[in-house]
């Protein structure tokens, strides 16, 4: 069986994360206590958008304190697999479609260049495949635990390592993903990136560069590279992502 992209899944906030809190960055005087995020993601054979929410409760989303996230995404994507007409197994093209609502609560504490996001909740997710596909695991629609990590660490003056980690129940989606920047300028910085994403059905890495933009009041982020999946495709992919503090 050919193994399918799970469009955008899991939908990563890549932008509502860890931050480090140099003073250059960062206005003291300004007090947020949400972020609102979006973007998208695609493959040649797939893509997703998603959009969500961060609240701190009782602190700046930028200190310490408890968070509540929500988030929602939608995506497409087509694979191939062989199956059985009664006489043979001939090729047939499938085309999926899946939707995703999460509600998570967590935690961010800061230990110095260090920052640290803990999340916890529950996640609904429900892929339609055209054929109805029934080899395929991953479909239909299911609910279940979700847990999330996220890091940033600073390094000297205009360096950066930043790290997201998650993993839902429902279909054992997972996504990992591990960024290096430099700051050309207190706003501007650029970088490479490696990810590794899948769930029961499909596994795919990623290599690639991102280019980002920050401000005190959000960030956008732009990346793309090549991709390769356990399908034996490759190609490339892009992503969009955008965050706003109020």
């Amino acid at each position: 069986m050919a193994l399918i992209v799970a469009a955008g899944l899991p939908f990563w906030p890549s932008l509502a994360r860890a931050h480090n809190s140099r003073p250059w960055l960062w206005d003291v005087a300004a007090q947020f206590q949400w972020e609102a995020y979006g973007g998208a993601d695609m493959t040649g054979h797939a893509w997703s958008v998603y959009a969500g929410t961060t609240y701190a409760i009782a602190s700046d989303v930028r200190h310490d304190g408890f968070r509540i996230r929500s988030a929602a995404g939608f995506g497409n994507y087509s694979y191939t697999s062989r199956r059985w007409d009664g006489t043979r197994r001939n090729v047939v093209g499938f085309d999926g479609i899946q939707a995703s609502t999460e509600l998570l609560v967590g935690y961010q504490h800061i230990f110095g260049p260090l920052v640290v996001k803990g999340f916890v909740g529950g996640v609904v997710e429900r892929h339609a495949i055209t054929p109805f596909d029934e080899e395929n695991e991953v479909s239909g629609g299911r609910y279940g635990f979700k847990a999330a990590l996220e890091t940033w660490l600073t390094i000297g003056e205009r360096g950066y390592l930043q790290s997201e980690l998650a993993w839902s129940q429902p279909f054992h989606s997972y996504n990992a993903r591990l960024r290096t920047g430099y700051r050309l300028t207190p706003a501007w910085s650029i970088g490479l990136e490696a990810h590794a994403l899948g769930n029961a059905a499909y596994d795919a890495a990623r290599i690639g560069g991102f280019l980002r933009l920050e401000s005190n009041w959000g960030e956008i982020s732009v990346s793309g590279g090549q991709f390769a999946d356990g399908d034996d495709r490759t190609g490339l992919y892009t992503t969009i992502g955008l965050m706003w503090r109020f």
